[in-house]
């Protein structure tokens, strides 16, 4: 959507400047296109174009927080509808309407996460990676089962520190719960880019060693 206020004021302000030969221009451009007016305006006043480049980034700064909003009440969605197993019309209503409740009054607290890539993850390589550790929680499941019921209790537990590639905060919260969420290893700390991680058994802690996870997770982190 254009600002037509402040496009007339640009043009007023620039009509018939020979440093500007080209007034009409911004005409053409949405209002995306704030940058290339930028360049082409540039010999101008610089009050006026520090007013296009504040406006512009403001603009900016919405939507961010717009598509933020968005993604976290999907996100809040999916894990009530997860947590509840309800789906009857009727409380599904309920729910959306407490997650949109939840995403307005957390924002107007702000105390929303506000870092940028929170939630900006490779969908379809996501709903590959859930089904990869799907299978190695079973696996893993029925590791420690056989351990627990084997009267010798073979088991050698151990604390070690793994590397984590991922480039963002999220993305290494990701692959420690996913440590966690496999039986047999729990990530007890990180610290910068690692992670602190207690294996029941040798086995568990190569799994994590190969780096395996670690590739998977960090290929999602976008």
């Amino acid at each position: 959507m254009v600002d037509w206020k402040l496009r007339s004021a640009i043009i007023r302000r620039f009509s018939g400047n020979p440093q500007f030969p080209y007034p009409q221009t911004f005409l053409q451009y949405p209002s995306g296109m704030y940058a290339h007016l930028l360049v082409v305006a540039e010999t101008g006043k610089s009050a006026v174009l520090t007013v296009i480049g504040r406006h512009a980034e403001k603009r900016h700064k919405r939507g961010q927080s717009l598509l933020h909003a968005i993604y976290l009440g999907l996100a809040s969605f999916a894990l009530w509808l997860l947590l509840s197993g309800y789906f009857e019309v009727f409380l599904l209503s309920l729910g959306l309407l407490s997650t949109a409740l939840v995403v307005y009054i957390a924002r107007r607290m702000d105390v929303a996460d506000h870092e940028g890539r929170s939630l900006h993850m490779h969908v379809f390589r996501l709903f590959g990676y859930w089904a990869w550790l799907g299978v190695e929680i079973v696996k893993a499941n029925l590791d420690v089962t056989r351990r627990i019921l084997d009267p010798r209790l073979p088991i050698s537990p151990e604390v070690f520190r793994s590397p984590a590639t991922q480039r963002s905060d999220v993305g290494r919260v990701a692959y420690a719960n996913s440590i966690t969420l496999t039986p047999g290893t729990v990530a007890i700390d990180l610290e910068g880019d690692e992670v602190v991680v207690h294996a029941l058994n040798r086995e568990a802690a190569d799994g994590v060693r190969s780096g395996e996870m670690d590739r998977r997770v960090t290929a999602l982190d976008l």
